[in-house]
C-alpha cells in the first residue's frame, strides 16, 4: 500500500499515523512499541479513542504520549486478559507490568 502517513500524536511507547492509501480512504494506524522488541498495531477512524490498560487501569492518549520510560521498560502483554473496552473507546491494549 502506498499512503501518505503523517504523525498525528505519540511518544515513545506509541504513535498514532494517519494514512492515506490510494484509494482516497483515511484512517488512523496506532503502533504500541515495547523495549523488549514486540509491537501492536490497529487501524481506526480518526474520531475514535484509543487506550491501555496497565494493571487494571485506564491510560488514554494524553497520558500515553508522556509515559516514562521505567514503566514502558516494565510493560509485557497481558494474554490472561477478561477485560472489556471501556465505553467511547475503539482499541484497547491490556498490559501488565514486570515488577513484582
Amino acid at each position: 500500500m502506498i499512503a501518505d502517513k503523517a504523525m498525528v500524536a505519540g511518544g515513545p511507547f506509541y504513535e498514532r499515523f494517519t494514512i492515506h492509501p490510494n484509494d482516497n480512504r483515511k484512517f488512523d494506524a496506532v503502533i504500541s512499541k515495547l523495549t523488549n522488541g514486540r509491537a501492536a498495531t490497529a487501524t481506526l477512524k480518526s474520531d475514535e479513542k484509543f487506550g491501555v490498560l496497565i494493571n487494571g487501569k485506564l491510560f488514554d492518549e494524553q497520558v500515553l504520549k508522556d509515559l516514562p520510560a521505567k514503566t514502558i521498560a516494565a510493560l509485557a502483554f497481558d494474554t490472561l486478559v477478561t477485560s472489556q473496552i471501556p465505553a467511547g473507546y475503539k482499541v484497547l491494549y491490556v498490559f501488565k507490568t514486570n515488577v513484582n
